[in-house]
C-alpha cells in the first residue's frame, strides 16, 4: 500500500478459490414429426453440477482524502480460473471459463 498526500493505493494479487454451482441439460427426449424436418422436444433433464478449482485474481484499490475522515474510492479487480462440471453420460463432462472482472466505489471512513 502507498500513501501520498490525499491518495491511498493498494495492489493486490494472488491465488483465488472459486467453487461454481450450474444447472446444465444432461439429457432431452424428442419426437420426429412426419415429413421428418420438424422435432418435437418432450421433456429436459436438468441435473445441478458443482466444480471447485483454484485460479488467480489481481485488483487495484484507489482512495482519495477530501478531508482528514472522509474520502471516496474505487476498486478494480480481476479474477479467473477454469472448472470441469461432472455431467451424466459424459466422460469429459462440460468445461467452462469462471471470474472476471468486478468494480465498486464510494464513500470511505478514515479513523
Amino acid at each position: 500500500m502507498l500513501t501520498a498526500d490525499r491518495l491511498d493505493l493498494a495492489v493486490s494479487a494472488g491465488p483465488a478459490f472459486f467453487t461454481v454451482n450450474q444447472d446444465l441439460v444432461s439429457n432431452v427426449t424428442f419426437t420426429d414429426i412426419p415429413p421428418y424436418n420438424t422435432v418435437g422436444f418432450t421433456r429436459t433433464v436438468v441435473t445441478r453440477a458443482g466444480a471447485t478449482s483454484l485460479g488467480f485474481n489481481a485488483g487495484i484499490d484507489i482512495g482519495i482524502k477530501l478531508s482528514k475522515y472522509v474520502g471516496i474510492g474505487a476498486i478494480f479487480r480481476y479474477s479467473k480460473a477454469s472448472v470441469t462440471f461432472p455431467l451424466d453420460n459424459s466422460t469429459a463432462g462440460v468445461h467452462t471459463d469462471v471470474g472476471g472482472a468486478h468494480a465498486g466505489g464510494g464513500l470511505r471512513l478514515y479513523f
